[in-house]
């Protein structure tokens, strides 16, 4: 009413925009099958959905010089290191770029250092995967226009993770995610191993094997 002192705006524009869908590369048998699109409200709105509490922070910011973008960091108040908020706030205030068109372009700039081999934030498509990394205390970032979050900081059993691990016993997700990591090491490894010993190590062989390598 005309007393009031106050006063909410609020923007009620609709866009066209991707329905929630199914994911695409991280489908499962047990779980959820929805996941994010390229609408920011729509992922913040699933994501409060499946946490919900107050202690769910949520602040907006937006990153491009010349063409702005809304950027969300999202993480558990009390759950989540000040330090690793305050660390990435930084980074998205000091992100000096002209403009930022996906994930990927937001990751390079968030990671510690750019020549690493290894991803240093994790990215899903899935509400429920997303949860589980606020849970564990990580912090999010979700970009308009990207159907995915990314999440840091991270370790390594985060990279071997997958959505089915959640819905199973403790036991047989750490079992899986063991078996992942060594069967990483065996593609890894293995060929050199075996170019080793065809080349340098040939009494190693078997002469029936090595006379096939040879054919």
């Amino acid at each position: 009413t005309d007393t009031l002192p106050e006063a909410l705006v609020m923007d009620v524009r609709g866009f066209v925009r991707r329905g929630v869908d199914k994911p695409v590369t991280e489908s499962v048998v047990v779980g959820p099958h929805e996941a994010f699109n390229e609408s920011l409200r729509d992922n913040i709105t699933l994501l409060r959905r499946m946490v919900r509490t107050p202690r769910l922070i949520s602040r907006m910011k937006s990153v491009g010089d010349a063409f702005p973008k809304p950027v969300c960091v999202m993480y558990l108040d009390g759950v989540a290191p000040a330090e690793s908020v305050r660390r990435i706030e930084e980074r998205l205030d000091g992100a000096h770029v002209d403009h930022v068109s996906s994930s990927g372009m937001l990751e390079q700039l968030l990671e510690d250092d750019p020549l690493a081999p290894l991803p240093q934030l994790a990215a899903t498509e899935r509400p429920d995967r997303a949860a589980s990394f606020l849970m564990e205390g990580q912090v999010l970032i979700a970009l308009d226009g990207s159907p995915r979050m990314l999440a840091a900081p991270i370790s390594i059993w985060h990279l071997f993770h997958t959505p089915d691990d959640t819905g199973m016993r403790w036991q047989y997700g750490t079992f899986h995610r063991v078996v992942r990591l060594i069967g990483a090491f065996i593609a890894l490894l293995l060929p050199g191993m075996f170019v080793s010993m065809t080349m340098y190590h040939l009494r190693s062989l078997p002469m029936a094997l090595l006379t096939s390598v040879m054919e």
